[in-house]
């Protein structure tokens, strides 16, 4: 009761400092992710690192991945998901942060990002930044 600090209320100290400024870290992070497309291709941006990705060839590439698949189907059909947008080349997936939907069911917040993906492939092919026509398209 008001006396002096003792070990143990150190090392909580410590801890809780080193764990704010791991979650200040981690907000920075996120807060400063950013996706650009233009006639080059795709942009990503985070606070720490920057990655380009070309127009594909196909809008084959472009996948809807979605969270948490549940066995039991009338769950799976009511159940809030989230569908994140991945971009495959030959160096591998890439993640399009802000390329994301979510729905009640796997169906719902992949049809949004499908949609979404369409959308974005129609304007590429518009502008002529990919020559691919849509033909092409799963």
């Amino acid at each position: 009761m008001g006396g002096k600090a003792t070990t143990t209320d150190t090392v909580v100290l410590v801890i809780c400092l080193i764990l704010s400024l791991f979650l200040l870290f981690a907000a920075f992070v996120l807060a400063n992710t950013r996706l650009t497309i233009n006639a080059t291709g795709f942009h990503i941006s985070t606070g720490t690192a920057r990655q380009h990705v070309p127009w594909p060839h196909s809008r084959t590439a472009f996948y809807a991945s979605v969270s948490g698949r549940e066995i039991n189907p009338v769950k799976e059909a009511t159940m809030p998901r989230t569908c994140n947008c991945l971009l495959v080349d030959s160096s591998g997936a890439h993640l399009l942060p802000g390329l994301v939907s979510s729905g009640a069911g796997t169906n719902a917040a992949e049809s949004k990002l499908v949609a979404e993906i369409n959308r974005i492939w129609a304007w590429g092919l518009a502008k002529g930044y990919t020559q691919v026509s849509p033909s092409t398209s799963r």
